[in-house]
Protein backbone atom coordinates (compact mmCIF):
# COMPACT_ATOMS: atom_id res chain seq x y z
CA UNK A 1 0.00 0.00 0.00
CA UNK A 2 3.04 2.43 -0.81
CA UNK A 3 0.87 4.67 -3.11
CA UNK A 4 -1.64 5.30 -0.22
CA UNK A 5 1.34 6.17 1.99
CA UNK A 6 2.84 8.63 -1.19
CA UNK A 7 -0.25 10.66 -1.27
CA UNK A 8 -1.08 10.89 2.32
CA UNK A 9 3.01 12.18 2.09
CA UNK A 10 2.05 14.47 -0.38
CA UNK A 11 -1.26 15.61 1.11
CA UNK A 12 0.36 16.52 4.14
CA UNK A 13 2.81 18.60 2.94
CA UNK A 14 0.20 20.76 0.62
CA UNK A 15 -2.16 21.19 3.78
CA UNK A 16 1.08 21.78 5.74
CA UNK A 17 1.47 24.73 3.21
CA UNK A 18 -2.11 25.95 2.76
CA UNK A 19 -3.62 25.81 6.44
CA UNK A 20 -2.51 29.20 7.48
CA UNK A 21 -4.22 30.92 4.61
CA UNK A 22 -7.71 33.02 5.04
CA UNK A 23 -11.19 30.93 3.77
CA UNK A 24 -11.27 33.47 1.13
CA UNK A 25 -8.43 32.35 -0.37
CA UNK A 26 -8.88 28.73 0.00
CA UNK A 27 -12.06 28.96 -1.37
CA UNK A 28 -10.57 30.54 -4.44
CA UNK A 29 -8.03 27.65 -4.52
CA UNK A 30 -10.65 25.62 -4.10
CA UNK A 31 -12.57 26.96 -7.27
CA UNK A 32 -9.30 26.89 -9.47
CA UNK A 33 -8.84 23.29 -8.47
CA UNK A 34 -12.65 22.32 -9.24
CA UNK A 35 -12.43 24.31 -12.86
CA UNK A 36 -8.99 22.63 -13.71
CA UNK A 37 -10.62 18.93 -12.92
CA UNK A 38 -13.75 19.63 -15.32
CA UNK A 39 -11.57 20.98 -17.84
CA UNK A 40 -9.88 17.60 -17.79
CA UNK A 41 -13.00 15.35 -17.79
CA UNK A 42 -14.00 17.20 -20.77
CA UNK A 43 -11.47 17.04 -22.44
CA UNK A 44 -12.08 13.39 -22.34
CA UNK A 45 -15.68 12.74 -23.22
CA UNK A 46 -14.11 12.74 -26.89
CA UNK A 47 -16.64 10.46 -28.79
CA UNK A 48 -14.82 8.00 -30.87
CA UNK A 49 -15.35 9.26 -34.04
CA UNK A 50 -13.82 12.78 -32.75
CA UNK A 51 -10.78 10.92 -31.10
CA UNK A 52 -10.12 9.00 -34.27
CA UNK A 53 -10.45 12.09 -36.95
CA UNK A 54 -8.16 13.81 -34.22
CA UNK A 55 -5.50 11.03 -34.27
CA UNK A 56 -5.40 10.64 -38.15
CA UNK A 57 -4.76 14.41 -38.18
CA UNK A 58 -2.28 13.95 -35.94
CA UNK A 59 -0.29 11.69 -38.03
CA UNK A 60 -1.77 12.04 -41.18
CA UNK A 61 1.37 12.53 -43.91
CA UNK A 62 4.28 11.34 -41.00
CA UNK A 63 5.53 8.26 -42.55
CA UNK A 64 8.05 9.67 -45.35
CA UNK A 65 10.06 7.40 -47.48
CA UNK A 66 10.58 5.83 -51.21
CA UNK A 67 8.23 2.58 -51.05
CA UNK A 68 4.57 2.59 -51.63
CA UNK A 69 2.11 1.18 -49.94
CA UNK A 70 1.83 -1.81 -51.90
CA UNK A 71 5.88 -2.33 -51.19
CA UNK A 72 5.62 -1.68 -47.32
CA UNK A 73 2.98 -3.85 -47.73
CA UNK A 74 4.79 -6.90 -49.15
CA UNK A 75 8.05 -6.04 -47.06
CA UNK A 76 5.81 -6.05 -43.15
CA UNK A 77 4.05 -9.23 -44.62
CA UNK A 78 7.57 -11.07 -45.70
CA UNK A 79 8.75 -10.10 -42.28
CA UNK A 80 6.33 -11.87 -40.53
CA UNK A 81 8.10 -14.42 -38.03
CA UNK A 82 4.80 -16.76 -38.19
CA UNK A 83 2.63 -16.57 -41.23
CA UNK A 84 -0.32 -19.23 -39.54
CA UNK A 85 -2.78 -17.88 -37.53
CA UNK A 86 -2.64 -17.49 -34.09
CA UNK A 87 -6.00 -19.26 -32.29
CA UNK A 88 -6.83 -17.66 -29.36
CA UNK A 89 -9.15 -20.10 -27.85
Amino acid sequence: MQTANTYKGETAAYWHLLKNLSDEVKLRLITLLSQSMTRDTKKKEKSDEEATKEFLAKFCGAWRGDMSAEELVKEIYSSRTCKDPIPFD
